[in-house]
Formats: C-alpha cells, structure tokens, sequence
C-alpha cells in the first residue's frame, strides 16, 4: 500500500520553470544569432531535453533509493 501512495504526478511547477529557463536561453541565444525565432525554438529544445533527462535522472535514483530500503527490511 505504501508504494502505491507514492505515485503521485509530477507537480507542474517544475516543467513551467524549465519552459522559462529554455525560453532565456533561447532569447539570448536568439540576441546572440540576430534571429530571435530560431533562438527560442533552440531554447525550448534544450528546456525539453533537460527536463526529460533530470527526469530520467530522478526516477532512477527514486527506484535505486526504494530498492536498498526494501534490500535491509
């Protein structure tokens, strides 16, 4: 019952952030380039690509983390 708890969605705060870091980085890129659409596509790009890998990244260590507690009981 108890891991069932844990599933819970992922809060949406988190990809509203990543969404705005990529956007930064897409208007600087796009200031840096003289071409503001290609640069926010590129910052969206790279806002996507790095949430969906810390997230792979935390899942993993989340999944890691259960399976030592459940290793010592």
């Amino acid at each position: 019952m108890d891991s069932f708890e844990k599933q819970v969605p992922p809060r949406r705060g988190r990809h509203t952030l990543w969404l705005l870091l990529g956007l930064a980085a897409g208007m600087a890129v796009g200031a840096a380039i003289d071409n503001m659409l290609l640069g926010i596509l590129v910052g969206l790009g790279f806002a996507v690509a790095l949430g969906s890998s810390l997230t792979q990244l935390r899942r993993v260590w989340r999944d890691h983390q259960e399976r030592l507690h459940h290793g010592h009981r």
